[in-house]
């Protein structure tokens, strides 16, 4: 099971650049108030992490990193805190898109959840936001696959 980082809650995308800097390619950046402990966000920085959103099933897989200037904002997606704006996190635009499956409301607010991705090690190539990275990782995988299926044709054959 992956730890939640970041329990559903509704997230928006920031891309002021005087606010946060130029997203790189393949990170997500949330305040660092989402991790209050220092240590922990350290050791959290560069990880990989995966972004569900609850009511499509949409995941993507980013490095997850913090920057100070971003808003937390509600706390769950509960919709009783009217006042609150949403949370807000720093995300290329294609990878929010993606995130969004070309929604036609790109600039609104999303319930999104923040957790550590253990599993699926190898597909995290296969949805990188690079389009070399993920052609290698899907080469990889087919290589390994055709592989393992002639080693086990030629081990049957043995018998």
């Amino acid at each position: 099971m992956a730890r939640i980082l970041v329990h559903p809650r509704p997230f928006r995308r920031v891309h002021d650049k005087n606010k946060i800097g130029q997203p790189r390619l393949g990170w997500v950046y949330v305040s660092h108030q989402h991790e209050p402990d220092a240590t922990a966000r350290r050791a959290l920085r560069g990880a990989m992490v995966r972004l569900v959103r609850p009511d499509t099933g949409r995941t993507i897989y980013r490095r997850l990193g913090f920057r100070p200037t971003l808003r937390v904002g509600a706390r769950d997606v509960s919709g009783e805190d009217h006042d609150t704006p949403p949370a807000e996190l720093a995300l290329d635009w294609d990878s929010w898109l993606e995130l969004l499956d070309d929604d036609e409301k790109a600039n609104a607010s999303y319930p999104l959840r923040i957790e550590r991705a253990f599993a699926l090690l190898p597909m995290l190539g296969v949805g990188h936001p690079e389009p070399s990275v993920r052609a290698s990782a899907t080469l990889g995988l087919a290589g390994l696959a055709t592989g393992l299926i002639s080693l086990m044709v030629s081990l049957l054959l043995a018998l």
